[in-house]
């Protein structure tokens, strides 16, 4: 087969077509193929490369699963499966490489969320749209990347479970944030994203400002006096990248943040509040490599 053939439109990998394209696999991931064959996904996993992706599988079998568990690079992304079996989740979660991409995914089953929960590196699941309460709590027990881009709700007893993952926690879906499951999430320790959400009560903000771990709020176009005030006592990282002005007074509190704020989308400011900043140790980032601290610019 030469390098410019069209690829196979078999929509099974089986192990001859495995063993053509085994030194591709870095550029090729099988996005026509929906089925691959258990001897051909044990050949695969032998592949000494960073990752293996297998984007048009619809199924796989537990045997299968196993078998590509054993791959001993980086990544193995599964991004076309929409349903997966508890037996093969358990498989998949013995690999032990960094990442697992599952965004095919819109639901998960609470047997297959305690498997994945085993796996100990990134748990990508950006298309998962339901959530049960079970199935947060299990994954709570999950160490490492958690995405969840697209849930767009979280029951109170869903976000105390979640509250409670070691890593990095990524809620993108939720659009709005209610004052208790801000309050769980405080509790959460690690990076935490949170940029669709647009409004910030008050009290949220007060209870978020609890929460240690980068905080990334990108949505918030505006910022009250008082959330303002919140905030500042958070620690670590703070991104408000949807920000186009602040009060004096916001300016003033958040001069006392002890850490790094992420303001690329301010466009208003007084004098005032400039002065705010100059005089605070705060690292103040207003554009991409241009990060301040008592009005000086600092070296990323």
């Amino acid at each position: 087969m030469n390098s410019h053939d069209e690829p196979s439109k078999d929509i099974t990998i089986d192990l001859e077509l495995a063993k053509i394209y085994m030194h591709q696999l870095n550029a090729y991931d099988f996005v026509t193929h929906t089925r691959i064959t258990d001897e051909a996904a044990e050949f695969i996993s032998k592949y000494r490369g960073e990752s293996i992706s297998l984007n048009g599988l619809t199924e796989l079998s537990a045997a299968s699963a196993e078998s590509l568990s054993k791959f001993r690079g980086e990544c193995i992304s599964f991004n076309a499966l929409t349903e997966l079996s508890a037996a093969a989740a358990e498989s998949l979660s013995k690999f032990r490489g960094e990442c697992i991409a599952l965004n095919g995914m819109a639901e998960l089953s609470d047997a297959a969320a305690e498997a994945l929960s085993k796996h100990r590196g990134d748990l990508l699941l950006c298309n998962l749209r339901k959530l049960s309460d079970a199935a947060a709590e299990s994954l709570s027990k999950h160490e490492g990347a958690l995405l969840l881009w697209c849930l767009g709700e979280l029951s109170d007893e869903g976000a105390e479970s979640l509250s409670k993952h070691k890593g990095h926690l990524g809620l993108l879906g939720l659009k709005s944030l209610s004052d208790a499951v801000a309050k769980s999430l405080s509790k959460h320790r690690g990076r935490l994203d949170l940029d669709r959400v647009a409004v910030l009560s008050d009290a949220a903000a007060e209870a978020l400002s609890e929460h240690r771990g980068q905080l990334s709020l990108g949505s918030l176009k505006e910022l009250s006096d008082a959330a303002a005030e919140s905030l500042s006592k958070h620690q670590d990282e703070l991104r408000l990248v949807g920000i186009k002005s602040l009060s004096n007074a916001a300016a003033e509190s958040l001069s006392n943040y002890q850490g790094k704020i992420i303001l690329t989308g301010l466009r208003e400011m007084s004098d005032e509040a400039c002065d705010s900043f100059k005089k605070s140790d705060t690292l103040i980032t207003l554009s991409r490599n241009n990060t301040y601290q008592r009005g000086v610019r600092v070296p990323e």
